[in-house]
């Protein structure tokens, strides 16, 4: 009779835990990607609720939500001004993969603000998908596995050895890093 509770009460908490995965995409060429969708699977074997919000669907999965259309192209918008400073910054050196985030993503946090997930998990969240202003904004708990290093830097996503070579603290630099 006792087991009979204490099944029941897990049962309850896990059909109680709601997952949103939030990453660029569900790709199965990108490290990041690939481990939030062998997270969202584990959740489901587990019998969790779990679902992704990305900006560009690759699956079938009918749990992976894309971005609309409109706001997919809204994306690419921001994301060609970011991919022209990006190439600006990075004139003369190697190219440094940079994510500046800047644009508000009002969209992003409207759908999970309004959604039914209790949880969100936080996974790759760079090419203008969400700014460090709007991650604040988000009234859940959140959980974020970070992939790199971009949350710590001002806008590249790894630690370069010999920063002084390739990268100067441009006001550009030092205007992100505050940012976060």
């Amino acid at each position: 009779y006792f087991n009979l509770i204490k099944m029941k009460k897990k049962n309850k908490i896990k059909n109680d835990i709601k997952v949103l995965h939030l990453g660029f995409s569900d790709s199965p060429k990108s490290g990041s990607s690939m481990a939030m969708v062998n997270i969202h699977k584990d959740l489901i074997k587990n019998k969790i609720n779990s679902s992704l919000l990305v900006v560009q669907k690759y699956s079938f999965n009918k749990r992976v939500v894309q971005f609309d259309y409109i706001q997919r192209k809204i994306n690419f918008l921001k994301r060609l001004f970011t991919f022209s400073l990006k190439k600006i910054q990075n004139f003369g050196n190697i190219d440094i993969h940079r994510s500046y985030n800047y644009f508000n993503s009002n969209y992003v946090v409207n759908k999970i603000n309004n959604s039914s997930k209790k949880i969100i998990h936080l996974h790759w969240v760079h090419g203008e998908m969400i700014s460090t202003e709007d991650i604040i904004k988000i009234k859940k708990p959140i959980i974020w596995t970070l992939h790199d290093a971009w949350i710590t830097n001002p806008t590249i996503h790894v630690d370069i050895k010999n920063q002084e070579k390739f990268m100067v603290r441009s006001g550009i630099e030092n205007f992100f890093l505050k940012r976060k």
